[in-house]
């Protein structure tokens, strides 16, 4: 009876054990459900990134099969995600497989990861270009059981790389073969570089000018200038075209025209440097002195036959003075004193000329006022009593415009003074000239006086001295008109002589 309630007893301690294992069983299957559930979720998740990351993404096991490939990658190389799992690169991508494959076993084999790996894949557009990191796949124990592929499309990059690459190669050779001269200095005023024109003019190579001090090639009295315009380049100044004399590997010094410099930054655009370009204008310095040295030479002949004109015209003008003194009969006298004041009318010119620093043009305001005033004296008139009036601007005119303006303003002023003011009378005389433009001008000669006869028509007179300005008005290509109405006024208009 014992036995039979003991296996009773056992019985049901059994049925509440198994109770018991049933529970546990059905929390660890819920326990398991829910972390599948849970796994699945992530691995959704998982899903999800890898298909909406803009990355190329793949697994691929220790045989080289893949074992997943993300969407980015299927759509970019255009073929589905079933074509692709169980595959290895030879069957999927067969004509860069070899260079792929080679980069799988490395990793797998070393069990270290491969990065930035550059390398071309092909699309239906055609060739594009992805750097790519690929590294184990292990498991939980850590034993490496394929690769993980990420790769970014660099095929933009690549081209600008390119494209840079390029443009940096033309202008390198623009730069070494240039005919200017160029120098790049640093910041810290040492030479960085020379093209192929600075070492062929100066004598250098580039090994004896990379990184010397740039001032130590200029002469020393330049230095500081040359240094104060680097430092106004760099600090984005503008500086003028600077001619600076640099000291060439045999001992001679050329002078090199700089234009200023242009700024070069580093990626984080701070100034590193500067390119400087040039033109060695020694020989050009070289003739410019030699032309000032001839043209001084020929200033001072030029100088020394106005001196000598003015000299013999003076010469004649004493002749005529001295022989004038013989003469008895007073038309004679007058006749040898109109001749007289005529070439120093001209005498004037060349002596003006002789003493001004332009010698080829006369300022008529100054040659006016002193032929006047050899006039008045030649004919022993007071300017007390006839007045000068002088209006007349600063007008420059050569010496073929100026004698015959000259000896027309001679003819015209002697004539009043000879004949305007009878009997000691008192008037005025005025004298202007002006300039209507840049070859044209006005010449008025006017006098207060009695007036000019009314039966007289000035243009076929007897008189010499009106003859000569009919003559010297049409020399000068002008006109001349009189003007009875006060006194007698004579305007004349003309151009200056074009030889």
């Amino acid at each position: 009876m014992k036995d039979e309630d003991k296996t009773r007893e056992e019985l049901i301690h059994d049925l509440v054990d198994l109770r018991h294992r049933v529970e546990e069983l059905k929390t660890c299957l819920e326990e398991r459900k829910q972390a599948e559930k849970v796994l699945q979720e992530q691995r959704e998740e998982l899903r999800i990134i890898l298909d909406n990351v803009p990355a190329y993404i793949f697994y691929k096991d220790k045989l080289g099969r893949y074992i997943r490939v993300n969407k980015a990658l299927t759509d970019r190389i255009g073929i589905s995600e079933e074509d692709w799992i169980g595959k290895t690169v030879f069957e999927v991508l067969p004509n860069l497989a070899e260079r792929y494959h080679r980069d799988d076993m490395e990793v797998i084999a070393s069990g270290q990861p491969k990065r930035y790996i550059i390398e071309p894949f092909e699309t239906p557009e055609g060739i594009r270009w992805a750097q790519t990191d690929k590294i184990p796949y292990r498991d939980l124990k850590g034993d490496v059981i394929g690769i993980i592929g990420l790769s970014i499309d660099i095929t933009e990059r690549k081209h600008a790389e390119e494209a840079l690459r390029k443009s940096e190669s033309k202008y390198r050779f623009l730069y070494q073969e240039s005919p200017s001269i160029s120098l790049i200095i640093g910041k810290d005023g040492l030479l960085k570089d020379a093209n192929k024109k600075a070492t062929e003019e100066l004598g250098y190579s580039k090994d004896e000018v990379a990184g010397k001090p740039a001032l130590d090639f200029i002469v020393p009295e330049q230095r500081e200038n040359v240094a104060a315009q680097l430092e106004k380049n760099f600090r984005g100044e503008c500086t003028p075209e600077t001619e600076v004399d640099i000291c060439t590997k045999d001992g001679s010094i050329h002078t090199i025209l700089f234009s200023a410099g242009q700024v070069l930054y580093d990626d984080e655009d701070h100034p590193t440097s500067i390119l400087v370009a040039g033109v060695d204008i020694t020989d050009r310095k070289r003739a410019e002195e030699l032309i000032k040295a001839s043209l001084r030479e020929k200033e001072i002949l030029l100088r020394e036959i106005h001196h000598r004109v003015k000299n013999n015209l003076q010469i004649i003008s004493a002749l005529l003075n001295l022989q004038s003194k013989y003469i008895k009969d007073n038309e004679a006298f007058e006749t040898f004193r109109e001749s007289q004041n005529r070439i120093k009318s001209m005498a004037l010119i060349h002596d003006q000329l002789y003493q001004f620093k332009d010698l080829a043009k006369i300022n008529m305001a100054e040659y006016i006022q002193n032929l006047t005033t050899d006039l008045f004296y030649s004919y022993g008139v007071g300017r007390d009593r006839i007045e000068l009036k002088l209006d007349a601007q600063d007008v420059l005119v050569g010496v073929d415009t100026a004698i015959p303006c000259g000896l027309i303003i001679n003819e015209l002023v002697s004539n009043s003074l000879k004949h305007a003011f009878p009997d000691s009378m008192k008037g005025e005389i005025c004298i202007g000239l002006r300039s209507n433009n840049d070859h044209a001008f006005t010449l008025t000669v006017r006098d207060s006086g009695i007036g000019f006869p009314g039966d007289l028509d000035f243009r076929n007179t007897g008189t010499l001295g009106l003859q000569l300005v009919i003559t010297l008005v049409e020399q000068l290509e002008g006109t001349i008109e009189l003007d009875r109405g006060t006194g007698t006024t004579f305007k004349i208009t003309f151009e200056e002589v074009e030889l």
